[in-house]
């Protein structure tokens, strides 16, 4: 690890030599956090000395240089106390020289790039669509949902600070074998993919192990860096965020797998499944931290991975998926600690970041059962992702397919069960006439996640969240309408949202959506709820939200 080497005598840490044995000290409990949360203690903060903590603590000396006696058994509580004043300097001096900057407090709307979120997202059609001076116009880019200086502009008139930012594990970690380069493929980057992921399984990883060690060469961590560094310059902070995208057997956005056997991601099914897997994860992820480190890139948090698994084909986790998950955190959290010592962490729920758990219609008072809990960290904030009912929040732009002419209403409208026409469609009907989605609805689950994130005394917030483009079922009004109420509970209750889709099937575009555009006109009534959950003078949620046919012409 790189670390800032500093030569502090600890002159008080002078220990007494009887048994090991010790009853809870609150110094020791203090100086046990201050190991958890420089990524070095990972057992409970109990205040009680023991071997896992003297470890912790003679790891911790040796990696800040901190000049100590040799340690004896138990200190006393006076020792432990000079320990922790020499611990403080040494970790205020480590980020003195990487000062991260902390994920905004309070409340905020925040927006997601997808960027680099499929490597193999090169084509940029005709270019982005964009209006200037009343024009419809296309701007050269080099890959599908690269941002444009018109999108700058727009979104810090709109108060945004927060750009979630995700990274395709998949084109990672594979670029050599699979061809980044590749336009998006689904048959042959599935395949090329999923052989990558079996052969590196029965190598243990060595060669992803080995690559490590020149991260800063791997063309698609060097150009993931870039935009890290682009945001930042353009005063936004980056959530970091490793990501699923291919399932290896073609079937990936599709709905092809039967209800109940659709298979997980090549990357969750690693997480999952492979030890090795497990234990390479957080070593590349503290790599990772370290080239923006590298770089000074300050103003960026880390959450763990998008949409974990650990989870049942029924929606509920597996047995002892959440401890599993929770345990890869614990350890993905340290590594990145040790390389920023007060980097903002974002956990993510299992089961899909809780949208596999809440499909069903399962109220969000049940969310323990698939949230982490790291009572022993600072800084740490628990994300979900909201697409329940999926009628609505997803509609027919992904999976879910519907007789031609069907629109699907906010709130609620009743619709015959024909409409649907796959067996994703019917599922997604039955909830949404389960539910009978309405601002109750979402009033419920946004005060039922409030409750519970103040009986737990953390900060919760949805990392996902979107509504899709009318020409996917919703129309513009009811998708209005429905992220105002999503933005006006989510405020109340002081959970912070992203709001996911930016060029996609859920972009900020309300204009027709066609696959091989990416579309930048964004819908000025959604920018204006979105300025009024950042709290911009000036907007308004009550306000007309006028027409788009002028926007949305293609001329």
């Amino acid at each position: 690890m790189r670390h800032l080497r500093l030569l502090l005598t600890v002159g008080a840490l002078i220990f007494s030599t009887f048994a090991f044995a010790a009853k809870p000290d609150s110094q020791v409990g203090s100086l046990q956090r201050i190991l958890s949360n420089a990524g070095y203690y990972a057992g409970a903060v109990d205040g009680g000395w023991n071997a896992s903590t003297r470890a912790s603590l003679t790891s911790f000396i040796t990696d800040y240089g901190i000049a100590a006696p040799t340690l004896a058994p138990v200190p006393t509580s006076d020792q432990v106390a000079g320990t922790i004043a020499a611990a403080q300097q040494a970790i205020e001096a480590a980020h003195s020289a990487y000062p991260t900057q902390p994920l905004p407090s309070g409340y905020f709307v925040g927006l997601a790039s997808q960027w680099y979120f499929n490597i193999n997202n090169w084509n940029a059609g005709p270019g982005a669509a964009t209006r200037r001076d009343g024009k419809l116009v296309y701007v050269p880019i080099t890959r599908y949902f690269q941002p444009i200086d018109d999108d700058i502009t727009a979104f810090q008139a709109a108060g945004v600070r927060v750009m979630r930012m995700q990274i395709g594990m998949d084109g990672t970690l594979f670029y050599d074998k699979c061809n980044y380069k590749l336009e998006r493929d689904v048959g042959v980057l599935d395949a090329c993919y999923s052989k990558a992921y079996a052969e590196a399984k029965l190598e243990h990883w060595s060669r992803e192990i080995a690559m490590l060690d020149h991260l800063a060469d791997n063309p698609v961590v060097a150009a993931y860096i870039d935009a890290i560094d682009y945001w930042n310059r353009n005063g936004f902070h980056v959530m970091i965020v490793p990501s699923d995208f291919y399932t290896g057997n073609g079937s990936h956005f599709d709905g092809s797998d039967p209800k109940g056997k659709e298979k997980d991601p090549l990357f969750h099914a690693a997480l999952v499944g492979d030890p090795d897997f497990q234990k390479f994860f957080p070593q590349f992820v503290a790599e990772l931290i370290a080239q923006a480190k590298a770089r000074q890139l300050t103003n960026i948090s880390l959450q763990s991975a998008n949409e974990p698994r650990f989870c049942n084909t029924d929606g509920k986790p597996s047995h002892g998926g959440l401890k599993a998950w929770t345990e890869i955190e614990v350890s993905e959290f340290a590594a990145a600690r040790r390389v920023a010592p007060r980097l903002s962490l974002v956990s993510t729920a299992i089961c899909t970041a809780g949208v596999q758990f809440f499909s069903s219609g399962r109220p969000y008072s049940e969310v323990g059962q698939v949230l982490p809990a790291h009572p022993e960290l600072d800084d740490v904030t628990y994300a979900l992702h909201l697409y329940s009912p999926r009628a609505i929040m997803i509609a027919s732009a992904q999976n879910a397919k519907y007789r031609a002419g069907t629109v699907i209403h906010y709130p609620y409208q009743a619709l015959p069960a024909s409409a649907a026409t796959n067996q994703e469609a019917r599922f997604d009907l039955q909830i949404y006439s389960q539910v009978r989605p309405s601002a109750a609805t979402f009033s419920k689950a946004f005060a039922d996640l409030g409750s519970f994130a103040k009986s737990r005394s953390i900060r919760l917030m949805f990392t996902e969240l979107n509504a899709p483009k009318p020409n996917f079922g919703l129309p513009r009004e009811d998708r209005i309408r429905l992220v105002r109420d999503l933005i006006a509970d989510s405020k109340e209750n002081d959970i912070p949202i992203i709001y996911f889709g930016m060029l996609n099937a859920w972009g900020l575009s309300s204009c027709m959506h066609i696959r091989s555009i990416p579309d930048h006109r964004f819908d000025s009534a959604l920018m204006n709820l979105i300025a009024f959950g950042n709290d911009v003078t000036g907007s308004d949620p009550n306000a007309p939200i006028g027409s788009i046919d002028a926007q949305c012409a293609f001329n």
